[in-house]
């Protein structure tokens, strides 16, 4: 009876949540619209300080590297469209980027960089802006994502990841293009820097490229959480002799929210920043544990997404026994041992890193697992209802009324 109450409890929650996050977006649209409303209607005796306004707007713009639009021609009918919105919201944005640094870094940059981009690239190639980035999530099979896509004719993409958008944006357009493979006129260059989920807000990124192509790979929280344990302190971040049970829980015994492990495992309050910016169809999500069954799957769709010829079928892998992964079969693609090498892969398809010796992982009890199952079991599920995608991972609505349908979820 008292785990049933509990369940009520969190699905009551959980409810509450996504609800808030419904209200709070239309809040938002309704801002904007009463904000339009303001700027069109008719205003009596205000001709002159009008004008003035607008010059004195038209002043200000003019450092911001856009096109200027006269609001009146802008918002000369009532009813506005989608693009009058996208455009208002892209100028405010960059108002607030350049009062915070000083200037505003737009893809359209790139062609004042002629020369530097053509630095260290073969004749008919250059560096252009991305036109896809892989934001996340950490842990998720991001590098094996972009390798594989990388394999792809239409897509360039550079081995190494950018951090240009959390860690380098005063560095300018000149470190952006140090950080981007060289790419043919028909290709699409394709980024990768996981942090960028994080991001505290990803105006940076929209502001760049508000027609951006994302792609976010998630995974089931639990084993990200474990598998990131491993990485950090191989990584030096968490002392050898620090336990898993000791870096995730509270002195109280209480699942620990605020360490690094777990934080990004919670999916629910990065996806609501992004939503902010960029509509779902420029968001795609790959569900990771899915794809690691049947990677060409899961490539066609993102395929699919960029709307790019499908490539990938399943006789393009064979499966590794030993690393228990799907490689690449690079006869099947017709691959080179240069075009392999670019992406840290061997000859035969597969990732350097799954021959290497990895640090093992730690054993975490029946009890922990279940209380990391608990924790993330109600952002998972309002995660799934934002994106509107089931995963094997996230209970349902139904998982939470009837919590022994799939007690693994549990």
């Amino acid at each position: 009876m008292t785990c049933h109450r509990h369940h009520l409890y969190n699905l009551c929650l959980l409810y509450a949540s996504v609800i808030l996050f419904v209200i709070a977006a239309r809040q938002h649209i309704n801002f904007l619209y009463s904000t339009y409303d303001k700027m069109t209607s008719p205003k009596r005796n205000n001709t002159n300080m009008e004008n003035k306004e607008i010059n004195s707007e038209r002043t200000n713009e003019a450092d911001i590297n856009v096109e200027y639009n006269d609001p009146t021609r802008i918002h000369i009918e009532r009813n506005k469209s989608l693009d009058d919105l996208k455009l208002e919201k892209l100028k405010q944005i960059e108002k607030e980027i350049k009062n915070k640094y000083g200037f505003v870094i737009k893809a359209s940059d790139f062609e004042k960089y002629g020369k530097a981009r053509k630095e260290d690239c073969l004749p008919g190639t250059m560096k252009r802006p991305p036109d896809i980035i892989i934001i996340g999530v950490q842990k998720c099979g991001t590098a094996v994502l972009r390798s594989m896509l990388a394999m792809h004719p239409t897509i360039a993409a550079q081995r190494k990841e950018a951090h240009f958008f959390n860690r380098s944006y005063r560095e300018g357009v000149p470190y952006y293009l140090e950080q981007l493979p060289c790419s043919k006129p028909n290709q699409l260059t394709l980024e990768k820097t996981p942090a960028y989920f994080d991001l505290t807000d990803p105006a940076l990124l929209y502001a760049f490229n508000p027609n951006m192509k994302l792609i976010l790979s998630v995974c089931d929280p639990v084993n990200r959480t474990i598998s990131a344990f491993v990485h950090e302190k191989r990584m030096g971040h968490i002392p050898l002799e620090r336990s898993f049970t000791e870096e995730i829980l509270t002195k109280d015994g209480a699942i620990n929210a605020s360490v690094n492990i777990t934080k990004r495992s919670n999916y629910l309050a990065p996806i609501t920043k992004y939503h902010r910016y960029f509509p779902p169809s420029q968001l795609y999500i790959h569900d990771y544990d899915l794809t690691k069954q049947k990677p060409w799957e899961g490539l066609n769709k993102i395929e699919n997404y960029l709307g790019i010829d499908n490539i990938f079928t399943q006789s393009s892998f064979w499966f590794n026994n030993n690393a228990q992964v799907f490689c690449l079969d690079p006869p099947a693609l017709n691959l080179t041992k240069e075009k392999l090498k670019t992406q840290n892969m061997f000859e035969d398809g597969c990732m350097n890193y799954f021959y290497k010796e990895h640090m093992p992982k730690p054993k975490v009890s029946e009890k922990i697992l279940k209380m990391l199952r608990r924790h993330y079991g109600i952002y998972s599920t309002a995660f799934s209802m934002i994106v509107r995608k089931s995963f094997n991972w996230s209970p349902t609505v139904t998982d939470w009324l009837h919590p022994d349908h799939h007690p693994e979820r549990w």
